[in-house]
């Protein structure tokens, strides 16, 4: 992948199938810094299919997200099986789109989430759920999710917790 481009307009490209990874190890969680003993294979070259993808996230990422001040976005929230991820979403375009479209585009699985959160789902209900991690982008792979809830602002608290109860 070349190191400016958009990683989500990468994936979402129709021309290949698998993505070219050099300098792997495939690790059990946590996802930070593994232990010795959480890795799992460790080589070279992995051709990994793109549709298996989840959701990626780096330190090195950049995107033209990152410059958009978060009042133009979407607070979203994209639940998976026991965790959740919060971000910031930009329609693309001019003209104004609405978020069910764009999230529903076959060709456009993959989507940038500004300013992202890591929430654990508690297996009891909890009023607020506390932060697990933070990271500046995450691209997700919508077609992974169970759902995608439009959030308001105030979804997350002062301590950084998520209030689904509001």
């Amino acid at each position: 992948m070349p190191p400016s481009a958009a990683l989500d307009k990468f994936l979402n490209r129709q021309d290949e199938s698998f993505l070219r990874l050099t300098k792997v190890f495939v690790c059990t969680f946590p996802y930070r810094k593994p232990s010795p003993e959480q890795v799992r294979i460790q080589t070279n070259f992995l051709l990994l299919n793109k549709q298996k993808i989840i959701w990626i996230t780096s330190k090195y990422l950049t995107h033209p997200l990152l410059e958009q001040p978060v009042e133009n976005l979407h607070f979203l929230g994209c639940v998976f099986d026991d965790y959740i991820i919060t971000g910031h979403l930009l329609l693309p375009g001019k003209e104004k789109k609405r978020l069910s479209d764009f999230l529903n585009n076959p060709q456009k699985p993959f989507i940038a989430l500004k300013d992202s959160a890591l929430y654990f789902i508690p297996s009891e209900r909890y009023e607020k759920i506390p932060l697990a991690d933070k990271f500046h982008l995450v691209v997700v792979n919508a077609f992974q999710t169970y759902a995608i809830i439009e959030l308001p602002a105030e979804a997350v608290d002062e301590k950084k917790r998520l209030c689904l109860f509001l």
